[in-house]
């Protein structure tokens, strides 16, 4: 009773042996001290003393009440909101699910999301107009049961971020559904039922735990929205191909390691997004797709087909990201996508087209690779057109390895460096390529074709060494007359006559074994051929030898043939019997090589030189004009004239003279011409030996034959002196102008010999000098080898033959800057100023004058 008393304001019960205190206390409003220490309390515990005095009463009162109106009613509670923030109490938390349920419009929407609901609420359950249910971040949310059949007339069902390991297996009662949304859940498989809601129209089952889809989702017929990001799934089933009506599917950021080739059927797919998976390449016909935008960034694809946009996939593309892969080059039908398309490329090695185009924009790109397929297939035509075989694929990223077929004799450093100009071409800046596609052919054709001269020409350059040598050492010995031998061919520039090697195929390609001809048997030429040959970057092989014979053009024509050819001699030996078998006459297969092998240079340098001569003649002839004409020239001429005819009146009397000797000879050949007649006529008629002297007819014959060759011999030659006398007196009789006219002609035909000469020997240490070839000095260049060896030694003032040789060419130009003098001497022997060239110079001039007389 103590909480009756209305005064009491301080109350000490410190020290006692209480367990507790009367409940009363509570009620005691003026109740201002209380003191219990020291006590055995246990109700209330002495922990609630020290929260204070109010705090104490609160508690007596509130066991007092318990004492006397029982325990209160248990408080319920709800958390809602994000991370479970908020918490109210259960039944104000059913009161706003009834005023949600009662707010459901038309539309038949009812959003019940971050509610923390654990099961659907029953009020739910009885709604006849519910089309749309939103059942979103629900964490805790159970449908252990399966959905109830109430459910079944939902169209749309959103269960997003509701962390659900699995789902009912009567998801087959939503025969309406056309949305049904997983997205952020921890499904790890879908119920094989999912398969028979045919009415879906959009599936999202992004960031689970799927490792595999059901097969036979390609019942799904209405499907046009598929998401599938952020799962573990390594295949796509191959009937996802017969989803006619999909649209937009989303498959990244899954473990995707290829992509089905039923994929390419989706003719409707509008959007395709395999980006953040393991792809290595793209299915064979996504040219086919319509898809205007598509993403296959952050995978592994190393490789885009050439062709990809070159069909439907290139008209419909609007966005294309490719970002993030192994890519070296993009697509060479790259240019044909639309203008406005928008291209994400970036972090790719790329070399075709450079990285840092990308900046430029899409509209440079599309330039750059327009360009390229345009060089390319350019290159491609040529490069057949020159019948090189190549692979396409071997141009992009980068150019290697291009040449395979039809390289001929062209080097591993001639096929890098041509690689490098043709990616310099098709892959590099285009704006900076030195050279067309058009003249990188015509360059590699030209090295090819400079390869093979020279692998030739090394060829056939041994092959002649070994000739020269076996020829100086007398290696004839071993190979004689019946294998080798010196012989001619009209195969001059003219068709004139040339030194050639007649050479036996027996002897070129098979070697001879010891027998009684060749005691110490004979290697073939081919082998001498091979240890005389410089290093060559491919080996030497018969066809290698057929082939420089056979294929070898000089400037004039070929330079070899084979031919059935006889030979002086007979090697030729019976294998069976070791004998020789000595054909008379012995005719075999050859080989003709002509001594002179000519290259281009040295044909355009012959050329070049006689040009020279023939330039030098004409100035020495408008000099001789010019000398002519003056007056020390014409008295020159005068006595030149006045000299020749006074020789040639001596001439014609010493040709009288022996005229009259040939004559008188002839009538004495005659007299015992006829005399021989009548002795043979004395024989036939059988008359006696003395009258005759002849014992056969023979001998009649033969001395009658000696006689009739002594008479025609004599007349021969009266003729002739005739004939000289005739000429000489015709000249004696010629008009001064004419006279004057033929000294002229021996006069330029003397100084152009001369003229000849001297340049001949200024050519001939140019050529010492560089160490060239002269093959028409001489027949087959023998004069200049003449030559050649007087001048290999040093002269005799000691100073090298370099200097020597430069020594004399100054003397030679300081003689000719003194100017000519024209003089008649030696002009008697012409014999001793006869030149090809001057030949040539002369009948040229006749030729022009005869040109103009007419």
């Amino acid at each position: 009773q103590l909480g009756s008393l209305p005064r009491l304001r301080r109350l000490d019960l410190s020290v006692n042996r209480l367990s507790s205190l009367p409940f009363s206390l509570g009620l005691c409003s003026s109740l201002g001290f209380l003191n219990a220490s020291e006590n055995p309390l246990t109700d209330p515990p002495l922990d609630e003393f020290s929260k204070g005095l109010q705090h104490v009463q609160w508690y007596c009162r509130s066991r007092l009440a318990i004492e006397q109106r029982g325990m209160p009613p248990e408080m319920r509670y709800h958390t809602i909101g994000v991370l479970e923030q908020v918490t109210i109490l259960k039944p104000e938390f059913d009161r706003i699910v009834e005023q949600m349920v009662a707010a459901v419009g038309k539309d038949g929407l009812l959003n019940l999301q971050l509610l923390g609901l654990r099961k659907i609420p029953l009020s739910v359950l009885k709604m006849k107009n519910l089309r749309k249910l939103k059942l979103d971040y629900n964490e805790h949310l159970q449908i252990q049961r399966g959905f109830p059949h109430e459910l079944s007339s939902l169209s749309l069902l959103s269960l997003k971020s509701c962390k659900m390991t699995s789902l009912p297996e009567n998801m087959s009662i939503f025969t309406k559904m056309t949305t049904l949304v997983l997205d952020d859940n921890r499904l790890e498989q879908l119920p094989e039922e999912i398969v028979d809601m045919t009415t879906l129209v959009s599936l999202d089952v992004a960031r689970n735990r799927l490792y595999s889809l059901p097969d036979e989702v390609e019942n799904l017929t209405n499907l046009k929205n598929l998401n599938l990001e952020s799962n573990y799934l390594e295949y796509l089933p191959t009937g996802i191909g017969k989803l006619a009506a999909l649209t937009a599917l989303d498959v990244s950021k899954n473990r995707l390691v290829d992509l089905p080739a039923e994929l390419c059927d989706l003719r409707g797919l509008a959007r395709l997004n395999v980006e953040k998976n393991k792809l290595r390449c793209l299915p064979s016909g996504t040219a086919r797709l319509g898809v205007s935008d598509l993403r296959i960034g952050h995978n592994r694809i190393e490789w885009l087909p050439d062709g990809l946009f070159a069909s439907q996939l290139g008209r419909s593309l609007r966005r294309l990201s490719l970002c993030e892969n192994n890519l070296l080059q993009l697509p060479g039908s790259t240019h044909l996508l639309a203008a406005d398309c928008f291209l994400e490329a970036d972090y790719n090695p790329l070399l075709s087209p450079p990285s840092y185009m990308l900046a430029d924009g899409f509209r440079v790109i599309q330039n750059y690779m327009q360009i390229r397929e345009q060089r390319r297939t350019t290159f491609l035509e040529l490069m057949a057109e020159e019948d090189f075989q190549l692979d396409p694929q071997s141009l992009v990223p980068a150019a290697t390895e291009v040449l395979q077929e039809g390289t001929g004799f062209l080097t591993p450093d001639d096929l890098a460096e041509f690689d490098q100009a043709v990616d310099e071409l098709i892959n590099g800046e285009f704006f900076k390529c030195p050279a067309s596609a058009a003249e990188l052919v015509a360059a590699v054709v030209r090295l090819r074709d400079l390869r093979e001269r020279e692998i030739y020409l090394a060829v056939l350059h041994a092959f002649l060494a070994v000739l020269t040598q076996l020829a100086r050492d007398k290696g004839k010995k071993s190979f004689g007359e019946g294998s080798v031998f010196e012989a001619t061919r009209p195969w001059g520039r003219q068709g004139e006559p040339c030194g050639v090697w007649v050479v036996s195929l027996h002897c070129l390609l098979r070697a001879s074994a010891p027998s009684t001809l060749l005691p110490a048997g004979r290697p073939s030429l081919f082998s001498l051929i091979q240890q005389a040959l410089p290093p060559l970057a491919f080996p030497f092989t018969v066809d290698l030898l057929k082939d420089s014979l056979r294929l070898y053009q000089s400037p004039y024509g070929p330079v070899a043939q084979t031919e059935e050819v006889e030979f002086p001699a007979c090697d030729c030996i019976d294998e069976v019997k070791n004998r020789p078998r000595r054909h008379k006459p012995c005719v075999k297969a050859a080989v003709v090589l002509a001594k002179s092998v000519y290259v281009e240079e040295e044909a355009a340098r012959r050329e070049q030189e006689e040009a020279e001569y023939l330039q030098r003649f004409a100035e020495v002839d408008d000099e001789l004009v010019v000398w002519l004409d003056s007056s020390e020239g014409r008295k020159c001429a005068g006595l030149e004239v006045t000299r020749r005819k006074k020789q040639m009146k001596e001439e014609v009397a010493l040709r009288r003279e022996m005229l009259q000797g040939q004559t008188l000879r002839l009538k004495k050949a005659n007299e015992e011409h006829g005399k021989l007649l009548l002795r043979r006529t004395a024989y036939e008629n059988a008359e006696p030996f003395e009258v005759h002297g002849y014992r056969t007819l023979s001998e009649a014959v033969k001395e009658l034959s000696v006689a009739e060759g002594r008479v025609l011999l004599l007349r021969e030659r009266i003729q002739t002196l005739k004939e000289s006398i005739e000429g000489l007196q015709r000249q004696i009789g010629l008009e001064h102008a004419k006279a004057v006219q033929l000294c002229a002609a021996d006069l330029l035909q003397k100084y152009c010999c001369l003229t000849y000469r001297a340049n001949l020997t200024k050519y001939r240490r140019l050529a010492l000098e560089q160490g060239l070839q002269r093959h028409w000095d001489g027949p087959d260049g023998a004069d200049y080898q003449a030559w050649w060896s007087l001048h290999t030694a040093t002269s005799e003032q000691g100073s090298s033959l370099m200097e020597d040789l430069q020594q004399r060419q100054q003397d030679e130009q300081d003689n000719e800057e003194d100017g000519p003098e024209f003089s008649w001497d030696e002009t008697d022997h012409m014999h001793r100023f006869q030149c090809y060239l001057v030949d040539r110079y002369l009948r040229d001039k006749r030729s022009m004058f005869a040109f103009l007389n007419n």
